[in-house]
């Protein structure tokens, strides 16, 4: 028998991503395309999730990971990597 421990976590709980957010994130890929979002704004569905957390402080614990990567660079790689991938 194996004794490798496998260490299993809810990461879900510290950052919490807001409304404003979000539309930030719309704002930078508007930016990233060069084109304003047409945006068909609806009240929140069954199913959404009105808040979105996340807490990676025991990722960067255990595995060293540390992350770095800005919302408006992430997404300007997302472009340029979909752009690429779809032929666009």
């Amino acid at each position: 028998m194996s004794d490798t421990v496998i260490k299993v976590e809810n990461l879900s709980k510290k950052y919490l991503i807001h409304h404003q957010q979000k539309e930030r994130y719309i704002e930078v890929l508007e930016q990233c395309l060069g084109k304003k979002a047409e945006k068909n704004l609806l009240p929140i569905q069954a199913g959404d999730v009105p808040a979105t957390y996340a807490d990676v402080d025991d990722l960067m614990n255990d595995v060293g990971f540390k992350p770095a990567t800005t919302i408006e660079e992430g997404i300007q790689k997302f472009v340029e990597w979909y752009k690429g991938y779809y032929k666009y």
